[in-house]
């Protein structure tokens, strides 16, 4: 009896890290299929090289896109793919907009009750583009605030998710 529920117990572990491997490589090729597929797309819009693009992240907004950050006539660049045909194609070149870091002074300058910052990222809204932060408040409660790229403008906040 003892046998039996040793080998039901390893069967069950087996199947459980077999189709948590399964799903990890399936998001992880999904992942990296929709990046290439966005490179492609910039390399065709904006005639860049993937030789020279540095980063690579994802904005699942009302408009998903991907925001590539490489370099164009010898300057630092943001380039936003939409990942659909409604959005635009967007621009900017690093030095215009604020920074990561300048986008988080201006959020703890507007005294939200932040525990803890989640994230910060590039994304954009109504084909403006922008830094999401990601923030815990001290109920634990998500919220996102998005400020403009261009003057760190608060557009949106969406508060105790």
């Amino acid at each position: 009896m003892k046998k039996w529920i040793i080998i039901i117990v390893s069967i069950i572990v087996i199947v459980v890290i077999s189709q948590s491997w399964i799903t990890y490589h399936k998001t992880v090729t999904y992942k990296n299929k929709e990046e290439k597929t966005a490179v492609q797309k910039a390399e065709k819009h904006y005639k860049i090289s993937s030789s020279q693009i540095s980063d690579v992240t994802y904005y699942n907004g009302k408009t998903p896109y991907h925001i590539i950050k490489t370099k164009r006539k010898g300057q630092d660049v943001y380039l936003w793919v939409p990942d659909a045909k409604k959005g635009s194609y967007i621009e900017r070149k690093v030095k215009d907009g604020i920074t990561e870091s300048k986008a988080l002074s201006i959020f703890y300058a507007l005294k939200y009750d932040t525990l803890k910052v989640v994230s910060v990222k590039l994304g954009a809204i109504d084909d403006v583009p922008i830094w999401e932060i990601t923030f815990l408040d001290h109920h634990k409660h998500y919220n996102y605030v998005s400020l403009t790229f261009d003057d760190g403008e608060e557009i949106q906040h969406i508060l105790h998710i």
